[in-house]
């Protein structure tokens, strides 16, 4: 009776261990899923001016990240990217720097150059519409440095893909074309 009894138990502590094991990698998967979809909600909400909805999708995506993966995973980085952009695009300037300033430590702890690279060139773009034009050329100049760090692909296709020539030809006409009007408008009265 007794090896009887053993043999009914483990099989039932081995059920019980695969039951919780089961459970824990579908609670896992759905909290990976719940931040896919918060996530997605978030990109979906700034467009649309629902600044914030998704200011909140992202953030709750990002606690789920924090918990499940850790403060310095991928997917930490790829959300707090998303949230600098939702920032970005709303005219906070120093909130979207803090958030591009975090997912930028994710890239580089992660040698994600090409990403490092995108997340410098969308400061740049803050900074160019917000006339910044020196902050604009640095982040500029940080994003080149940064495809020079990728590997198995060229600097210059990295570059070519990000546009980045294209834009710094940008960035130099705006400056010119913002201190000709402000140079014209020195001997105006109102």
């Amino acid at each position: 009776m007794v090896c009887h009894e053993l043999a009914v138990n483990v099989p039932l502590s081995l059920s019980l261990a695969l039951s919780l094991a089961v459970s824990l990698a579908l609670s896992l998967s759905l909290s990976l899923s719940l931040t896919r979809t918060c996530s997605n909600y978030g990109l979906a909400c700034g467009p649309l001016g629902k600044t914030q909805e998704a200011e909140e999708a992202f953030t709750k995506a990002l606690r789920i990240h924090e918990d499940q993966m850790g403060p310095e995973s991928l997917q930490v980085g790829q959300t707090c990217h998303n949230l600098a952009l939702l920032f970005r695009n709303t005219n906070q300037m120093e909130k979207a720097e803090a958030q591009y300033e975090r997912s930028r430590k994710v890239w580089v702890k992660e040698e994600q150059w090409p990403l490092l690279a995108v997340s410098f060139k969308d400061s740049a773009i803050m900074y160019r519409n917000a006339g910044l034009f020196d902050q604009a050329f640095q982040m500029l100049d940080e994003a080149q440095a940064a495809t020079k760090k990728v590997v198995n692909v060229k600097p210059e296709q990295v570059e070519a893909q990000l546009q980045l020539k294209e834009f710094r030809q940008d960035l130099e006409e705006r400056r010119k074309g913002a201190a000709t009007s402000s140079v014209s408008n020195v001997g105006k009265k109102d």
